[in-house]
């Protein structure tokens, strides 16, 4: 087995150093990269082991003195424990909490600015700006974290909703 291999369900991520990460964390997470226009470059969904790999290969570009971190921001759903929900969780491991996490402590680690945390209704208004489709039943992670990704990018005006674009 190769360590330094990170392999998603959509294939081996490559090993580059993306400007933004959205993630919709999870037993299986999604994540894209985004470079500094706002264009996402890959995107993939994760188990927890490689997305330990993930994250440590983040780190250990932020410590090797030969290379400059790429990575402005981590921008991740947010998770919410609702009252209505609640009893639901009850027994979880929640996974999805520790997923965020691990993600908050390699942002501190690498000495970024808070974790962005993007609430889960932000993916309908993401869709619409975007032209993205939404399936009637589950979301694939990659698409989630795609969403949200392209809400605070769009929000922070790095890229313009495309149904402006095209009126």
């Amino acid at each position: 087995m190769n360590i330094n291999l990170i392999e998603g369900k959509l294939g081996e991520v490559p090993l580059d150093n993306p400007r933004y990460i959205s993630i919709d964390p999870g037993v299986t997470t999604g994540i894209t990269f985004w470079n500094e226009l706002g264009k996402s470059t890959h995107y993939n969904e994760l188990d927890i082991l490689n997305l330990n790999r993930l994250l440590d290969h983040i780190e250990s570009i932020h410590f090797d003195a030969g290379e400059d971190l790429n990575l402005k921001e981590f921008i991740v759903e947010e998770f919410v424990l609702y009252q209505k929900s609640a009893l639901q969780q009850s027994g979880s491991r929640l996974e999805t909490v520790q997923v965020i996490g691990m993600i908050k402590r390699s942002n501190y680690c690498i000495g970024l600015p808070d974790v962005v945390e993007v609430r889960a209704d932000a993916k309908n208004t993401a869709a619409q700006w975007s032209g993205t489709r939404l399936p009637k039943g589950h979301l694939d992670n990659w698409k989630a974290a795609y969403l949200i990704g392209y809400y605070w990018l769009h929000k922070k005006g790095i890229i313009p909703p495309r149904v402006l674009e095209q009126a």
